[in-house]
Parts: C-alpha cells; sequence; structure tokens
C-alpha cells in the first residue's frame, strides 16, 4: 500500500461511522461498565473520550432501553461567543458578566435538550412552565401550552437573541436540574432512563460550564457524564453549580492515567486493530513490534495521535523505521504550532521554554530515551502554593497537550497540578532515537515558577492579521478600519499586541515578495469575499498556498448566498452589523489562541514534472492539444482540469500552470489557485525550478480587463500571454525543466 493510496483510519472519534462505533470501541483501562453515577470523564486530547460517549449511547439505548443524548457543547453554546465577542478560552469576564453567561448557557442546554428528545418522537408532554423557568420573560413564546418542536424552535432563536441582561433574574436560578430531572422521569415512564452526554467541556466559555457542572451536582432521574480535558475552569463554574465537590457529589474517571502500562499498550493496539480488521481486514503484523512499541511511546495517552502514526506507517516505499521518523517530524510540527498558538496568551515563548528543558534534560542524560518530567517549584515558604499565571499558564497548556500530567497522576477542577511532564513527541527532535514505550528511561527536571515564565529569547514577536479587503469599495475600506479598531478595543488582543496588515506597498517597492513575506508572517488571514473580488480571493489564495488559516467574511447574508461551494466550506462571518463584527474578533481570538484552530496544513509540495492546463474552452482547445504535446515532448506530465473544488489542490502542486480567464464565476477560483502557486515560487529541494503561471484571457474581452491587479504584479511567477505565445513559453519551460533534471543550474 503506497502513501498516496493508503487507508484512512478514523483518526477522529466522530468520524466513526454510526453503525461501526461498537466495533471499533475497546474500553479503556480504568473505565468500569455499565456508569451508574454522574461523573466527569477527563483524559487528553485523543484520548477517546468522544468514541467512549458515542459507544455508551449506543449500549445504553441497546442494554438498558433507555434514551441517550450525545451533546456536543460547542455547537449548543456557538452564540455566546459570538455575543459576548471573546474567544472560547478568554479566562477574564467582568463579575456581572459570569452569572449571566452561565444563565444564558443553561437555557440553550435546556431548549437543546428537549428538541433532541422531541426529534425522536417520543410522546413527551413537556410542561411549558419547567422549561420556561430555564428562560426569561423575553423569550417565552407564548402561544400553545403543549411544548412542540415548533415551539423550541422559536424558543431558541428568541434566546440567541436575546442580550444577557436578560438573564438577570434567572442567574441565581438553578432550574436546569429540574426540568432534566422532569424529563428523566419522563423518558423511564416511555422507554428507559435518560443518559446525558455532555461532550467537549473544554472548549467553551468558562462561565457556561456553570449548568454542566449543576447536573453533576444534582441528583434526579438521569445520570449526566461530562468530558473534557485538564484545564483551566476557575472557581465560577464550581459556585455558580452550587459547590459541586468532585468525588463526593459526582465520579472522576480518568482515562489513560498509565499511559505505558502493558494494559494501555493493549487497549491502543486492540483499538487500532479493530479499524484494520473492519476497513481491510488486515493486521499489524505489517509493521515490526519494535516501530510499535515506538509509536505507543510518543502516542502516550492520545489514541488519536497512535492512529495518525500508524496510518503514515501503513505505506510500503520505505522502510518503517524511516516513515515513523518521517511521521513523528510532521506531527510533531503541527502540534508544536497548535500548542505555541494556545499558549501565547500565558507564556512569552513556549518553543524557547521546550529548547530550555530539553536543554536542561541533555545535561543530565546524554540523549533522551525516556519521559521527560518536570517538578516546579516556588520561592514562597511553607506549603506549595502557585501564582495566578503559573496556575493558568499549566492548566491550559495541559488542555492544549504542551504538557501532560505524569504517569500515575490524576486531574480534578479542585486539583492544583505541580509537577508535569513534556509530550515526548514534542520534546523530541529528528536526530534523536525512538525509544520504546516498555523500555523508558525517565528523566526529571526540577524548575522554578520563575524560570517556567520567564522567556529566555525574549518575547515572541506580537502576533499580526492580514486583511484582503476591496481596495476601491467604500463598504470593505471601512470594514477593514473597523476591524483594526475592533482588535485594538479586544483586551486580549490589546495585551498580546496584535497588528492588522494589508497588501498596500509604498511605490517602488518589490510587491510579490513583501506580500508573500507578510502574509507568511501572520497568523491568520481575514478576507472580504463580498461579490468575490479577484483581488481578495487571489491573496486568499496565497494565503492557502502559504498554509495559513483563511476566515472569510462577507457583508451580509445575501453575499453568503452567493459564494461558490469551494469556500463555503470554510466557516464564514458577517460583518455588516456590530454584532456581526463582534462574531469575526471571536473568530480571530479562536484561531489565535486555541489549539483546536491550528494553521490548516500545507497544500502538496510542488511537483517539478506536473504540467496543468486549467480550463479547457471553445477558443482555447487548439492551444490546449499542443501544451499537451509538447509537455510529453519534455517529459512533462500534462493535466487537463476542469475549473472545480475537487482540482483545486492538484492544480495549485504544478510547476507550470495555463489559466484561462473569461469573465464568469470560475475566474474566481483560478485566481484563488494562481495565488496558491505564487505563494511557493520554487519546486524542488536542493535543486529548485521556478515555478510559472501563464494567463490566458478569453479574445473576446478587453486585453489585461480580467487578471487582478495584484496577480498581475507577481512578476516572478505570472505571466499574461496569449494563445500564439504558448508554444513558445512551454519550449523555455520545457528546456529549463531539462536542464534542471540533469543537474544542471537553476533557471
Amino acid at each position: 500500500m503506497t502513501r498516496n493510496n493508503q487507508l484512512r483510519l478514523w483518526v477522529d472519534g466522530e468520524k466513526i461511522p454510526d453503525d461501526r462505533v461498537a466495533d471499533v470501541f475497546c474500553p479503556p483501562p480504568g473505565v468500569s461498565f455499565p456508569v451508574n453515577r454522574s461523573a466527569l470523564i477527563t483524559g487528553s486530547r485523543g484520548a477517546g473520550k468522544t468514541t467512549l460517549f458515542r459507544y455508551l449511547k449506543h449500549v445504553h439505548e441497546r442494554d438498558s432501553r433507555g434514551i441517550a443524548v450525545h451533546i456536543n457543547l460547542t455547537d449548543v453554546f456557538s452564540s455566546l461567543t459570538k455575543q459576548t465577542g471573546t474567544g472560547p478560552l478568554t479566562l477574564e469576564y467582568p463579575a456581572n458578566l459570569e452569572p449571566l453567561i452561565a444563565a444564558k448557557a443553561s437555557a440553550l442546554l435546556a431548549l437543546n435538550l428537549a428538541e433532541r428528545l422531541l426529534r425522536r418522537r417520543l410522546p413527551l408532554q413537556i410542561d411549558r412552565d419547567i422549561i420556561n423557568s430555564c428562560l426569561p420573560d423575553a423569550a417565552q413564546p407564548r402561544r400553545r401550552r403543549l411544548i412542540t418542536l415548533e415551539w423550541l424552535a422559536t424558543a431558541r432563536r428568541a434566546v440567541g437573541k436575546a442580550p444577557l441582561e436578560a438573564f438577570n433574574q434567572i442567574s441565581e436560578a438553578h432550574a436546569l436540574a429540574s426540568l432534566v430531572s422532569s424529563l428523566g422521569e419522563l423518558c423511564e415512564g416511555i422507554s428507559g432512563p435518560l443518559l446525558l452526554l455532555l461532550d467537549r467541556a473544554d472548549m467553551v466559555l468558562v462561565p457556561s460550564l456553570a449548568p454542566a457542572f449543576e447536573l453533576l451536582d444534582q441528583p434526579g432521574r438521569y445520570i449526566a457524564l461530562v468530558a473534557m480535558r485538564p484545564t483551566y475552569i476557575g472557581n465560577t463554574s464550581l459556585v455558580h453549580a452550587g459547590g459541586a465537590v468532585p468525588g463526593d457529589q459526582y465520579s472522576v474517571i480518568h482515562i489513560g492515567t498509565h499511559p505505558r502500562s502493558d494494559q494501555w499498550g493493549t487497549f491502543v493496539r486492540t483499538s487500532i486493530q479493530n479499524q484494520l480488521t473492519i476497513q481491510t481486514g488486515g493486521t499489524l503484523a505489517a509493521i515490526p513490534e519494535p516501530v510499535i512499541a515506538q509509536i505507543f511511546a510518543f502516542a502516550r495517552d492520545s489514541v488519536r495521535t497512535a492512529l495518525e502514526l500508524f496510518q503514515q506507517c501503513l505505506g510500503d516505499e520505505k522502510p518503517k523505521e524511516q516513515q515513523l521518523v518521517d511521521a513523528l517530524d510532521d506531527l510533531r510540527a503541527n502540534h508544536l504550532t497548535a500548542a505555541q498558538t494556545s499558549l501565547q496568551r500565558y507564556h512569552p515563548n513556549y518553543r524557547d521554554l521546550l529548547r530550555d528543558l530539553r536543554a536542561m534534560a541533555m545535561r543530565k542524560h546524554s540523549v533522551i530515551a525516556g519521559p521527560v518530567s518536570v517538578r516546579i517549584g516556588t520561592s514562597r515558604d511553607g506549603l506549595f502554593q502557585t501564582s495566578a499565571s503559573l496556575s493558568r499558564f499549566v492548566d491550559n497548556a495541559l488542555r492544549a497537550g504542551a504538557f501532560c500530567l505524569p504517569e500515575g497522576a490524576y486531574w480534578s477542577p479542585i486539583h492544583e497540578v505541580t509537577e508535569v511532564e513534556v509530550p515526548p513527541l514534542l520534546i523530541w527532535q529528528k536526530a534523536d532515537p525512538c525509544w520504546r514505550f516498555d523500555q523508558a528511561e525517565p528523566i526529571s527536571l526540577d524548575v522554578s515558577e520563575n524560570d517556567l515564565l520567564r522567556p529566555s529569547r525574549g518575547p515572541a514577536k506580537p502576533p499580526t492579521i492580514f486583511v484582503a479587503y476591496r481596495i476601491r469599495v467604500n463598504d470593505s475600506i471601512h470594514f477593514r478600519t473597523q476591524l483594526e479598531e475592533a482588535i485594538r478595543a479586544d483586551p486580549e488582543c490589546r495585551r498580546l499586541m496584535v497588528a492588522v496588515v494589508d497588501g498596500r506597498v509604498p511605490a517602488g517597492v518589490d510587491w510579490a515578495p513583501t506580500i508573500r513575506k507578510r502574509i507568511g508572517n501572520a497568523k491568520l488571514v481575514v478576507g472580504d469575499v463580498t461579490g468575490m473580488k479577484p483581488e481578495v480571493v487571489f491573496e486568499l489564495g496565497l494565503a492557502r498556498g502559504l498554509g495559513k488559516t483563511v476566515v472569510p467574511v462577507v457583508s451580509d447574508d445575501s453575499s453568503a448566498s452567493a459564494l461558490p461551494t469551494w469556500l463555503t466550506a470554510t466557516q464564514f462571518a458577517r460583518y455588516g452589523s456590530v454584532g456581526g463584527l463582534k462574531a469575526v474578533v471571536a473568530s480571530i481570538q479562536a484561531h489565535l489562541f486555541d489549539p483546536e484552530f491550528a494553521p490548516i496544513p500545507l497544500l502538496r509540495r510542488p511537483i517539478p514534472s506536473l504540467a496543468v492546463w486549467l480550463r479547457k474552452l471553445p477558443w482555447n482547445q487548439q492551444a490546449a492539444d499542443q501544451f499537451q504535446r509538447m509537455a510529453a515532448r519534455y517529459g512533462l506530465k500534462a493535466e487537463v482540469l476542469a475549473a472545480d473544488e475537487t482540482n483545486i489542490r492538484r492544480a495549485a502542486s504544478a510547476a507550470i500552470l495555463f489559466a484561462s480567464l473569461d469573465n464568469t464565476s470560475a475566474d474566481a477560483l483560478v485566481h484563488f489557485v494562481s495565488g496558491a502557486v505564487a505563494a511557493r515560487p520554487k519546486a524542488g529541494y536542493a535543486k529548485t525550478l521556478t515555478r510559472r503561471v501563464f494567463l490566458l484571457e478569453d479574445p473576446a474581452q478587453q486585453p489585461s480587463s480580467l487578471v487582478a491587479d495584484s496577480l498581475g504584479r507577481c512578476l516572478d511567477t505570472v505571466s499574461i500571454i496569449n494563445i500564439g505565445q504558448v508554444a513558445a513559453v512551454m519550449k523555455a519551460f520545457g528546456e529549463a525543466h531539462l536542464k534542471w533534471t540533469q543537474g544542471g543550474t537553476r533557471p
């Protein structure tokens, strides 16, 4: 099986088909079945919490004949993030705002649960007074006594639009648990016990966790399970949930506390083998046992990471040991970027801290062949007591996967972490040996709080946001100005000194390398795609080619409906109102600070031998045929592709691209792909080949009228030609390609 057509394992528990969950699932060590008490389920990224929830839902309905509801809290509470204009990991809230967020979260959860139950066509007679106790007066529909799906939809829209101030009257009430208990009693009378599964609790605003912990604390005719990574949740959730105590009012179930045990290794092996059996009938026999043991070591307590590593080692073009090293190197880069992004607000530079910890470990041992743990000390006398800065950094590093708990250690919302382990994948470097989980040589470091938080190489550079806007359109110019003002006014962005840049350059400056550098240095790119203007789409293509996260925005709903399908797959925001602008800032915050919004993978590397003709049209058919003949003459692989989303990645990897413009909607995709090619103007490695983009315009159109000015200014890559020049430019590129293949100098 080659890398190009290798098996795609279900690395994300949400992607496993419903009818395969029971076949794939393997019980993790330390989790007893059935779960008969409300519990907090904790585990690191990829430990298997979502898969566990999906399995529990399946067996609860199969064996207990009960009713199970699996809710992703990030979906239910998304309106809170947009309304408050804060990212999901914001920690500081005005004191008067926290109970209002908790109350609105309670209302949203109540309506979502009731709607899910009714959609199952259960004959539930939900009393309106009970559910109204969770809602403010302004959000209570007046018509009908009986609760229906229509009634709930109306109430949900009203709650979503209601300002936080409207929830002041119910902020001190704890009506949600009473409602859920009532629903549980109704479910028992119809079918069986109610199991409520609340997933991704670490991905929501901290105050909105209060209703989840309230359900754990309050006894009732239901069982509630809440899944989250170890993370900072503050005291707010506990206070507003009535002071629920883990281990007393509810259980705490830990997944992956002994990641180097034989039991955990067997669990991971079985989980992966189950997938292979289902998808191919194959086994792990193709991978040597030492390599499997090394994968277990670097995946640690993350089944997801193990699946990602196994997937990349299932190819057959290289020795498995080399495949593992390459896979570790790729995965490490992604995880390190995610960790650095998430921890910007808590630490000056996590990458430098990682280098310092590695250097300390190397001074104690000549080689890192096992886990590196860090004991954190303070200068305070008496009992250990961390500062708020240290506590938040450690807790959020645990959530982001930048730290993990030492083997055998446990976490709970009231637990203070004094020792952590550096994930083996992050402290490893490509020249290091790949050690086995069953032959680990632990290294323990003692680090003071000051050393942990102090930057060793100076503070990190302030992050920048690149804005692609419609230069000659007043609304878009106004949006660019308003966005910069909103970012400056945002406390988190202001503290990190987030800067806003765009594509304007002074006269005389070489445009292409300047913009490539600006986009390359930016944390993300915001693009006003209203009307799909070529200038904006081209700059978004540049960003995509450089592997940057793109946040498309539009002025209003009517503009959103006109977007092409290849762009609407990306989440976008609307900026035409105050609330819409807050939503854009909230999205920026999420991408800046949240590891779940890590930069997207780069497009395929440029292929030096690939020649692509994008859009074969009636007026260019003869030239396209000539292109194919000449490509064969010079040993190039010629492909003629249509302008649709399935061909974007392939066209963007070409060494030479011919693309046609005819003043239709397809021109936008041409500009996007051209930008992705121009982003990386060289193909190859040590010996590189200059990539070229040749644009042809419909002869019926005005010359040079269809090419965005910014695209035309990429003179090192882009040229506008006519049909009669195709043969000449193909000949020149073909000769350069032959010279490159024969080891000549760079063209």
